[in-house]
């Protein structure tokens, strides 16, 4: 068997890449104040309204106050936004960036209202389905469960008072935290123990505090403090190994930057909190797995989990044949395991007999649920921290490269950091629960991460060189290692037998370009690679079997000839590497950058510094040119990865600093540039403008009818709350013309209940038929296909591509995958993440029928609609499993269920 060729990743995680450096700036000038954001500064403005007209309202205020609440709260909002706008300088040198306060109170907003309402929404429907049952008595649980969720603000009032010492005290009783030596530091990563002491010891005149460091070889770094004296900087292990001295230096700089700007506090407390929901979803699932192997009879520990050193075994091979097991037309014959062959080798378990048995299994049907309630919850109060978390990213940014004056080094630190992240999950085959869980606090979450390595591999994809072919010749002849200088004489006959039709991707031979072939030619030959129309010799075919490494920076050196003769006893004679289709081999000295050839796709980047790298770059194109990635980033922690690198190379370029990574510039959002058009149309010359204007408006109106159409759900909820806005317009309207049936319209809140739900069933409609397209009856999905929806800048997600892919799945075994939220698909481009529903949405995978799990190991073919966002996915239609199995998706019909759920309620509302 042939040893499997190693991941792309390990390419660029070698130490001996050229990774591209240029000195760093000794003298700039501070980059000041970010600017404000309109969604930051609407959203915090309404959210300080809010809290005004609640503070006025409470009962200690006299009657007169809390009468004229709403009065008063006009009348002090307009000093208020007043105060945001003029005097902001004083007032984030006190508070810090005012973008982050404005954002953390959004935050708290969303989770002082979250939990309450959560628990009171689910009380209700629980005393509704108790009503039903006879003789069961009210037990009133939508007080309670609101009670529950109001107690969820007393443990985040703790957690933001004593967050450091209780942090300190979980990560060491949990994870073994231990302090880093300074004198080590100082010793081995000298610029990153001088970062430390410029923050504590110059600035703010504190003894020094060392890094923490965890024992996972997972990548991990963040802080946590109320001010600089109690701030503490925690690394893993995987991360000092991952990172340079310079590196490591910057992306520490990140996060004491955010002590000064005061963004150390709410994310970190908030996230302590959000421990116990997730520690309750992983020790529920660790349980449920005891219990079921106990209600066996087996051990309640399973055996260790064999993972593969190499789990890429296809890289190399034609991308036609090895992801689209379709492309020739035949469906893959999947071959049955060792179980059906052979039932009596792997026997089945008995089922519980005993009494201690059926306990250890009621248990195990108990477990599931709690584990996903407690998953549930976690995600919950993780949807109200992401504004938070994405301006802690932004500034982490901003601060790094004005502390250390390096943004390049930072850029190659967070490059470095997603393809060890990516190449962590790739060697564990699941997603680290401390990843998962302090996704909040990481520079960079493991979902872009992965993005990122998607894209190193179509690069190395791209930029590999292409496999030696072999051609025979007669017994007896031996090939000349001196060059000869008569020309081979063309082929009298062709062969008996026509090989293989070449691969689509490979231009067809002509006779001519080959050297003469035996009858009968051997089954490594693979004619139709040659491109070049003068004949050849084998002599002069055979100095091309070791092209010279240096002649192109940064390429891979083919794989060598085997030495082995074919069994028929004729000789192998070596033929140059094949001209591939991305890039055309020109003379040129070392070190020189070639321009692309006439007819390159775009998927070939110029030869500059690295071919691997630049290409990689190209995909990155799409998180910064794309007008919708901030919209599709809402529900992200961190910004696109292409265009935090985008900005930082901005940084740069203010301090004439060229970027090491170069980007094109970040478009702006989907969002009228009202500011410029005013000063265009002032101007004498204003009507030569309104052409380029109206253009402008034309643009603009289509990105976001695309916006629409992949948000038609929640642009019916924005339609729905318009609707009954005007019915409340339209009561008050009737009740002045003295139509006084109508006075109940207006203020009616139960009409607002009724055409939220309303207008989210249409968009639902809207999009369902777009949004999953029928397959057709061929899937011809290949390689460059998949190349191109990574560098197509202004696909959405809406916009899928059908697949049918083979590949191994990966992912978290047991019930802490039961909800198939850890589900990879192994393919030679990467890891791509799977989503899975059932016909009850994530409610039904708590059935162990429905559950995904059972997947994880096993090789299957995967047919689903692949997907481009800020991250890549498969919404899976059909999965047949090794042993024949077919398991549906039932993603279109999930959502239409949704629809129908949302009307009727809406209908019995009205009706109401």
């Amino acid at each position: 068997m042939d040893p499997s060729p190693e991941s792309p990743l390990a390419q660029f995680l070698d130490p001996a890449f050229p990774w591209p450096r240029i000195p760093r700036v000794k003298r700039r000038q501070r980059l000041g104040l970010p600017p404000i954001t309109s969604v930051t500064l609407a959203g915090g403005f309404l959210g300080l309204v809010w809290l005004l007209y609640q503070l006025l309202n409470q009962g200690f205020w006299p009657d007169w106050i809390q009468r004229s609440s709403a009065t008063g709260v006009i009348l002090l909002a307009v000093p208020l936004g007043w105060g945001l706008g003029h005097l902001r300088q004083p007032v984030e040198q006190e508070l810090g960036s005012l973008n982050g306060r404005l954002a953390e109170i959004w935050g708290l907003l969303g989770w002082g209202l979250a939990w309450p309402w959560l628990g009171s929404t689910l009380g209700r429907w629980g005393d509704r389905a108790l009503a039903w049952i006879p003789l069961v008595p009210s037990l009133e649980l939508a007080h309670g469960l609101e009670q529950v969720g109001r107690g969820t603000l007393v443990l985040a009032g703790v957690a933001l008072v004593a967050s450091p010492w209780l942090w300190d005290v979980v990560l060491q009783v949990c994870h073994g935290l231990q302090p880093h030596s300074p004198k080590t530091l100082k010793l081995q990563r000298p610029e990153t123990s001088q970062v430390l002491r410029r923050f504590f010891c110059q600035r703010h005149k504190l003894p020094l505090v060392t890094l923490g460091v965890l024992p996972p070889a997972t990548p991990l770094i963040f802080s946590y403090g109320h001010l600089p004296r109690n701030t503490r900087v925690v690394v893993s292990q995987g991360l000092l190994d991952a990172l340079e001295d310079e590196e490591l230096a910057a992306i520490v700089a990140a996060e004491l930057s955010l002590v000064d700007d005061r963004s150390s506090w709410i994310l970190p407390s908030l996230s302590l909190v959000l421990q116990l929901p997730y520690g309750l979803y992983w020790q529920s699932a660790q349980w449920g797995d005891q219990c079921q192997r106990r209600a066996w009879g087996l051990p309640g520990v399973p055996p260790p989990r064999r993972v593969s050193p190499t789990p890429r075994t296809a890289f190399n091979r034609q991308f036609q044949g090895t992801i689209d097991p379709a492309y020739s037309g035949t469906q893959p014959q999947m071959q049955p395991s060792q179980a059906q062959r052979s039932p009596a080798a792997s026997p089945k378990p008995r089922r519980p007999r005993t009494g201690q048995q059926w306990l250890w299994q009621g248990l195990a049907y108990g477990c599931p649920l709690v584990s996903g309630v407690g998953y549930g919850l976690f995600k919950l109060g993780r949807w109200t921290l992401l504004a938070i978390a994405r301006h802690r990213a932004d500034r982490g940014d901003r601060g790094s490269a004005d502390f250390c004056s390096n943004p390049n080094g930072y850029s190659r630190a967070l490059l470095k950091l997603a393809l060890q992240v990516a190449h962590c999950l790739e060697q564990r085959q699941e997603t680290p629960a401390l990843l998962e869980s302090l996704e909040l606090l990481q520079p960079l979450g493991y979902c872009a991460a992965m993005v990122a390595a998607q894209s190193a591999y179509a690069a190395a994809a791209v930029c590999a060189p292409p496999p030696i072919l072999l051609l025979t010749a007669p017994p007896g002849s031996e090939p000349s290692s001196e060059p000869s200088t008569e020309p081979a004489s063309p082929p009298t006959s062709p062969p008996t037998s026509p090989p293989t039709s070449p691969p689509a991707s490979l231009p067809e031979p002509s006779p001519a370009s080959l050297p003469e072939p035996s009858a009968e030619p051997s089954p490594e030959t693979r004619p139709g690679s040659e491109s070049d129309t003068q004949p050849q010799t084998q002599s002069q075919a055979q100095p091309q079997t070791q092209p010279n490494p240096e002649a192109r920076p940064g390429a891979a050196i083919p794989p060598q000839v085997s030495a082995a003769s074919p069994p028929d006893g004729t000789q192998p004679i070596a033929v140059g590497p094949p001209i591939p289709p991305a890039f055309t081999p020109l003379p040129a000295p070392p070190g020189t950058p070639l321009p692309a050839p006439p007819g390159t796709p775009l998927l070939a980047a110029p030869l500059q510094s690295d071919r691997r790298l630049d290409t990689w770059l190209t995909y990155l194109h799409w998180d910064c040119l794309n007008p919708q990635r901030h919209w599709l980033s809402l529900n992200q922690a961190q910004p696109p990865l292409g265009d935090r690198i985008a900005r930082l190379n901005g940084y740069g370029q203010g301090w004439k600093l060229d970027p090491t990574f170069p980007l094109p510039a970040p478009t702006a959002p989907l969002a009228p540039p009202i500011d410029r058009w005013w000063h265009q149309l002032r101007r004498p010359q204003s009507r030569y403008k309104l052409p380029q204007i109206q253009r402008e408006l034309y643009h603009l109106w289509q990105g976001w009818q695309r916006l629409l159409t992949q948000g038609s759900p929640f642009g019916g909820l924005a339609l729905g709350l318009v609707g009954g806005l005007l019915l409340w317009f339209l009561g008050a309207l009737l009740t002045l013309m003295g139509f006084w049936q109508f006075a109940w319209l207006f203020g009616e809140l139960s009409l607002l209940s009724a055409t939220l739900p309303l207008g989210v069933c249409g968009g639902i409609l809207l999009r369902n038929n777009r949004f999953f397209p029928d397959f057709p009856r061929r899937i011809l999905t290949t390689a460059s296909d998949f190349q191109w929806l990574l560098v197509d800048v202004e696909r959405l997600p809406y916009e899928s591509i059908a697949v049918r892919w083979r590949g191994k799945v990966v992912g978290r075994s047991g019930l802490a995958n039961s909800l198939g939220q850890d589900l990879w698909l192994e393919t030679p481009l990467g890891l791509i993440k799977l989503h899975h529903t059932t016909p009850f949405g994530p409610l039904g995978l708590l059935h162990p029928r429905h559950q995904p799990q059972h997947w994880v190991g096993t090789t299957v073919v995967v047919q689903g609609w692949l997907r481009r966002g800020n991250t890549v996915w498969i919404d899976v239609d059909l999965v047949r499993t090794e042993a024949g199995r077919m398991v549906q998706g039932y993603h279109p019909q999930w959502l239409l269920g949704v629809a129908i759920v949302a009307f009727v309620y809406s209908l019995s509302a009205f009706l109401a």
